[in-house]
């Protein structure tokens, strides 16, 4: 019974690969169209894939990092500064990780900065420079003066008031015309609900391209947004923070960290709204937690994405519905031949769709390996823009660095999103061929 079976197979396989070839120019048009759909919808993905990755890596890097840990309903809240976390020595304890690179503490909140006769509302990120090396690349982007001091004190200025220090974006420079050396007034609400107020000296300019990094951020060390926002008071050994960094060499890292660490933290589960909860338990939040801004515009590029690719796949299944069609029309009378000595219709059918397969099939191929190829040929040598056509799309939140990364996943959901409509299109003519009357079509010419 095997070996019939497998006969049976052999023999349908070499009947649809003879039918395949029995008119050559058509079946190679089809061929060469198969395998270009192939090769542009996967580097496109590649292309997608490889985009998103960079603008993810350059805003995380910039930021936010790719962990941190904060008390539950901190994002929620929308970094609420009273929703800071208690940093205890059983919490940094439980932090520690073989894969985690370093702790940065975080103290983060809103404030108003002024200069002279100008003033603007900005958000004000103070860590340990050190520490927050090992994080971001914000150092990297110093277009003018220096990052921040390590072991910074603040220094006593005129009429006895401490000057601290600061690094600003370009832009909120140029908004409140300032420079390397300006003194900045830093205004902002506290933990307990007083009004904190610092004097800050402008050490650095950055200028990372992104239009909100550039024109809201400050960003300065501990001491400076303690005394800002008062969030803990460390002489009655109360430490808080709003965040806690955690460093580590690149997102694959980062993303077994986080699966490691979100069973130690637990988000709780809570009757009120994670903002509202009275539960202040520390949980753990991927990038895509700390940016949902981010997901939401890469999901909508990716959805604009697969709109172009729905053209390409409807153009190439219909190329191969036309040839599908076009060799059913012309062999017509072989089918009501064959009918008519016994052969059944499904028979005919799986001959035929065997037929579509080994197109599909041998079309691919080739489409992949181009496909694979152009896309890590642009893996390890990215298209990088200069001059003002960068500054122009980083401006509109794209990156300068325009690279492919080979995916595999990437390749089946091209290889299954051509194949299956293909397939249907050409099962719904080929499903006709039972129907056909075999002395009606064995007369016809």
């Amino acid at each position: 019974m095997g070996n019939g079976s497998a006969n049976y197979w052999l023999q349908t396989f070499r009947l649809a690969s003879r039918n395949l070839f029995r008119n050559k120019r058509r079946t190679s048009i089809t061929l060469v169209s198969i395998a270009l759909s192939v090769a542009l919808t996967s580097f496109m993905r590649f292309f997608t894939y490889g985009s998103h990755q960079e603008i993810i890596d350059e805003v995380v890097e910039l930021t936010t990092g790719y962990l941190q840990v904060s008390a539950y309903g901190w994002i929620e809240s929308r970094r609420n500064l009273n929703r800071a976390l208690d940093y205890t020595a059983e919490l940094e304890k439980e932090l520690e990780h073989p894969d985690v690179t370093v702790i940065s503490p975080r103290i983060e909140s809103g404030a108003l900065a002024a200069s002279g006769d100008h003033s603007a509302f900005v958000h004000v990120q103070g860590a340990d420079p050190t520490r927050e090396k090992m994080v971001t690349k914000v150092f990297e982007r110093i277009k003018k003066g220096d990052y921040l001091a390590e072991d910074y004190r603040a220094k006593e200025g005129k009429e006895g008031v401490e000057i601290h220090q600061i690094v600003v974006g370009q832009r909120l420079a140029d908004n409140l015309e300032a420079d390397v050396g300006s003194e900045i007034s830093l205004v902002g609400s506290r933990f307990d609900g007083s009004t904190g107020a610092v004097i800050a000296r402008i050490v650095g300019i950055v200028k990372t391209g992104n239009p909100e990094l550039d024109g809201n951020y400050v960003w300065t060390d501990l001491q400076t947004s303690r005394e800002l926002f008062s969030p803990g008071n460390p002489e009655q050994g109360i430490v808080r923070y709003t965040s806690i960094a955690l460093g580590a060499k690149n997102a694959l890292v980062a993303k077994r960290i986080y699966d490691d660490l979100s069973e130690r933290f637990p988000r709780p589960q809570t009757e009120l709204s994670p903002e509202n909860s009275r539960n202040y338990d520390p949980v753990v939040l991927y990038w895509d937690d700390l940016n949902q801004d981010l997901v939401q515009y890469l999901v909508l590029d990716q959805l604009g994405n697969e709109v172009t690719l729905a053209f390409l796949i409807i153009i190439m299944a219909s190329g191969v519905l036309t040839t599908v069609e076009m060799s059913l029309h012309e062999r017509k009378r072989e089918f009501g031949i064959l009918m008519a000595i016994g052969t059944r219709g499904s028979q005919l059918i799986r001959v035929v769709l065997l037929e579509v397969i080994l197109l599909l099939f041998w079309g691919m191929l080739p489409g992949i390996l181009i496909g694979v190829g152009v896309g890590y040929y642009f893996q390890f040598n990215p298209i990088v823009l200069g001059g003002e056509f960068s500054e122009a799309v980083q401006e509109m939140g794209g990156v300068s660095t325009l690279r492919a990364i080979v995916d595999f996943q990437e390749t089946y959901i091209a290889i299954l999103s051509l194949a299956i409509p293909s397939l249907v299109l050409s099962y719904l003519a080929i499903r006709r061929i039972p129907k056909l009357k075999p002395v009606e079509v064995i007369n016809t010419l």
